[in-house]
């Protein structure tokens, strides 16, 4: 398992890219790299932990997949 460290994650934030991780109903976990618009960034302040993101309310997946954070690979395409 990649830990996805403190740079990674500043980087992606000044470029309205964030990762939401998940969980399935069956339990395995899964990640989303979100390109998130400008104007929906203060509806994320607003969520409570749990809740459910309908990703299209607050912008695009750019890419997913399974696991708890993509690797250091898949980070690079985006910073």
């Amino acid at each position: 398992m990649n830990l996805l460290n403190r740079s990674y994650r500043e980087q992606l934030k000044n470029n309205n890219i964030i990762i939401e991780q998940a969980t399935t109903l069956d339990g395995r976990k899964v990640w989303y790299i979100i390109e998130v618009c400008e104007h929906r960034k203060p509806l994320l302040c607003h969520y409570p932990k749990g809740k459910v993101i309908d990703i299209n309310d607050i912008g695009r997946i750019l890419k997913s997949g399974w696991g708890e954070f993509p690797d250091d690979e898949v980070l690079k395409d985006f910073l």
